[in-house]
């Protein structure tokens, strides 16, 4: 008798075994899906690495998001606050993952997924390519096109365009949903400036200053757009340079002075540290992030130096017609001009700041974009797990960071000054 009770048990099991192995590709990935998104639902990131077969990035991504919820308890408000809201928006997009088309054999299938992803009140639709290899009776991820340069490079092209769906070939398919701020009608109004500058400089009377994320800062944030007060400042005109540089050559070296002025290639490849020591050499020093956003933005907190519609051709950004382009003399841009006649605020080198990203952390901010398609123009960085890309390098919110002892040959600076009354 016992021998018919365990048969049909033994037979069941069997079934659902056979079930899982001969199960469509849809079935099975839709169902890794789901117990991805339970695992991830209730914290369980090493449920969520099981399913990971070979991307090593998605691996590093979530075993560093594992160790951030792990070290929760032990973090500063402020730290743990940002973990929390970031998971709280992972688990939403994880939650509203959703198969769009699965081809391929009873082994292997591609499957295109679909993605929502909100940036600080741009709400983005993301279909994905990945691909998936069945493991027993497991379907397990092998692989995903989830290219941030891709992506950023899809949002600088059809982005300002505002509406949906659009689709630019070679790119993921994406919706945005965020009217820009309407167009100024004439230039804003300048209070007077009662101060003097040097004349490479120029000056900006105190006042509210937009400080503009959109999702710049962080990704996830939600960081909305707010004003702070700055004082009286001089900026440079033109972007940082070296004394003997020229139209063709920067004039290689690391402890010249910093010069401001015209038609000559800016001083790149310089560290945070050797750029507040050139502009010291002169009696300056580097601008706050709150002054270069108000030079750059203007009074009335503009998008662009040149107003809030954007326009490749106005200053030295990345051209989603003709793709990157080259490093450019200062003011080559002439239309490139912030109300208070600073050149090259957006585009051609971002620029160094004395602005900690971080409390604790040894990185410095550089603001303003590049000519470069380099999507960290835009970009976020969580200091636990990773890289976290946003579009828009070339409004006078994009923001990024690196170790003070960095140089690259896209970032560059100006310096500010303290005027003497």
């Amino acid at each position: 008798m016992r021998r018919w009770v365990i048969a049909p048990a033994f037979v069941f099991f069997c079934i659902l075994a056979l079930g899982g192995m001969f199960a469509t590709p849809k079935r099975g990935i839709a169902r890794a899906i789901q117990t991805i998104q339970d695992a991830v639902a209730h914290e369980d990131l090493t449920t969520v690495e099981g399913f990971l077969l070979s991307p090593a990035r998605e691996r590093w991504w979530i075993a560093g998001l594992r160790g951030a919820l792990a070290r929760r308890d032990a973090m500063g408000l402020g730290e743990r606050d940002l973990v929390d809201r970031m998971y709280a928006e992972y688990r939403a997009m994880v939650a509203a993952l959703e198969i769009v088309a699965v081809t391929g054999g009873p082994d292997e299938a591609a499957a295109t997924l679909r993605m929502p992803v909100v940036t600080g009140g741009y709400r983005l639709v993301l279909d994905f390519p990945t691909t998936w290899r069945r493991d027993g009776s497991t379907w397990r991820l092998v692989s995903t096109d989830w290219d941030s340069r891709q992506w950023t490079s899809a949002l600088l092209a059809k982005g300002r365009e505002y509406g949906g769906p659009e689709n630019h070939t070679g790119y993921p398919p994406f919706f945005i949903h965020r009217p820009p701020p309407p167009e100024p009608t004439s230039p804003p109004r300048l209070p007077r400036a009662r101060f003097s500058c040097p004349r490479e400089m120029a000056p900006v009377p105190g006042g509210p200053a937009w400080m503009r994320y959109s999702g710049q800062r962080y990704l996830f944030s939600g960081e909305e757009d707010h004003v702070v007060q700055v004082g009286d400042f001089c900026i440079d005109r033109y972007e940082a340079s070296r004394p003997k540089a020229t139209a063709e050559s920067p004039d290689n070296g690391h402890y010249h002075p910093a010069a401001s002025r015209p038609g000559v290639l800016p001083w790149v490849l310089v560290t945070w540290d050797q750029a507040r020591a050139a502009c010291e050499k002169v009696g300056k020093r580097l601008c706050s992030g709150a002054e270069w956003q108000k030079a750059a933005g203007g009074p009335d907190g503009w998008l662009f130096p040149h107003g809030n519609t954007f326009d490749p051709a106005v200053c030295n950004t990345y051209d989603p017609t003709t793709g990157p382009r080259q490093l450019a003399p200062t003011g080559a841009f002439p239309k490139c001009r912030s109300p208070y006649g600073a050149y090259d605020l957006c585009g051609n080198v971002s620029e160094w700041t004395d602005e900690a990203w971080q409390e604790g952390m040894n990185d410095r901010v550089l603001r303003g974009g590049s000519y470069n398609e380099n999507p960290i123009n835009g970009q976020g960085l969580y200091p636990f797990f990773g890289w976290r890309f946003s579009g828009y390098g070339e409004e006078v919110s994009a923001i990024h960071h690196h170790p003070r002892d960095d140089a690259h040959e896209d970032d560059g600076f100006r310096c500010c000054l303290t005027p003497i009354r």
